[in-house]
């Protein structure tokens, strides 16, 4: 079953995608590569995809 962000979430797939560049952008004004989130919640945060990640850790890589 294919659930989008705006079915599952408040807030829509372009809230997230927003949220995502603006983190790629200032990335970019402080020439970072790339960053690597772990936090369950930063993660929601940034993609909308909601998990409890146990016992195997779950990592987000973001490039610029």
């Amino acid at each position: 079953v294919d659930i989008s962000a705006k079915e599952y979430s408040i807030f829509s797939a372009q809230s997230f995608s927003s949220r995502y560049q603006l983190l790629q952008q200032h990335m970019r004004r402080r020439k970072v590569d790339a960053h690597i989130i772990r936090d369950d919640l930063n993660i929601s945060y940034l993609t909308g995809a909601h998990y409890y990640s146990m016992e195997r850790p779950v990592l987000l890589t973001v490039v610029r």
